[in-house]
């Protein structure tokens, strides 16, 4: 399950956002309030965080799930209202994906 615009920051302890048989992959917006964006994966679910697809200018968060010999690229990204240079960060980040 992916959440958008999570309101999260470093004062709340993942402990508190705890789901029995889940992780949470989460990344905080720092410089402002609001946004942010997570994950819940089931923990037998195989997943790391991929970073080099990660930019400072969009808050997505990007995650290898791994089930058996096969590889999935999941994505969350959140646009703030009136992000502007939207399309064309997101288009620069599909471009380095693919």
């Amino acid at each position: 399950m992916e959440i958008t615009e999570t309101h999260l920051n470093e004062s709340i302890d993942n402990s508190k956002l705890f789901f029995d048989g889940y992780c949470l992959w989460r990344l905080d917006r720092r410089d402002k309030k609001g946004s942010g964006v997570a994950f819940y994966v089931k923990r037998i679910i195989g997943c790391e965080i991929i970073s080099k697809y990660k930019r400072e200018d969009s808050e997505a968060l990007s995650l290898e799930v791994k089930a058996r010999s096969q590889r999935l690229l999941v994505g969350c990204v959140y646009r703030p209202p009136g992000y502007e240079g939207f399309s064309g960060h997101f288009n620069s980040t599909l471009e380095c994906i693919w």
